[in-house]
């Protein structure tokens, strides 16, 4: 669950995790298909077609995680590779600083926060923890749209 960057204990998801998100995903996919279809009167024909586009959408899905995935893992791996030791220490540094100076104003303001603000936003997050899938897509889509982009605009220099 870290990223490889010394110092840098964040809890970001490993690949093996997205896997099994990935997969849960999918499963969770089939289910929805087979609820829409278990309840209505569909002759068997319309049935075979139904389940043959379940079966291209649940492929589609697999190889857009593998796309995403290997991607992700060769941006992790070039950046890593081409980034100086140095920096990376400095990154780790200043990312446990950044965190003792998060959980400080964090507990600053769990102190000086209404009860009610407290609860919805404690709320906010059952609902972000039970989106996580979706979440997660957005921020490897961000994470990557932001390594092509500098490298695309690195390349111009």
């Amino acid at each position: 669950m870290t990223t490889g960057i010394p110092g840098n204990d964040t809890s970001a998801p490993s690949l093996d995790e997205l896997g099994t998100q990935a997969d849960r995903t999918r499963e969770e996919l089939g289910r929805t298909m087979d609820d829409l279809t278990d309840g209505t009167a569909i002759p068997d024909h319309d049935r075979r077609k139904v389940t043959a586009m379940k079966n291209e959408a649940q492929e589609a899905a697999v190889h857009a995680a593998e796309a995403v995935r290997d991607t992700v893992t060769h941006a992790v791996h070039t950046v890593r590779d081409h980034t100086p030791k140095d920096v990376l220490d400095r990154a780790g540094q200043v990312t446990a600083q950044a965190r003792g100076t998060a959980a400080h104003v964090g507990h600053l303001a769990a102190d000086r926060t209404p009860p009610q603000l407290r609860v919805q936003a404690g709320r906010a997050m059952t609902a972000a923890r039970a989106n996580r899938a979706p979440l997660l897509v957005a921020a490897a889509a961000a994470v990557l749209t932001a390594v092509m982009l500098r490298g695309l605009l690195g390349g111009r220099r």
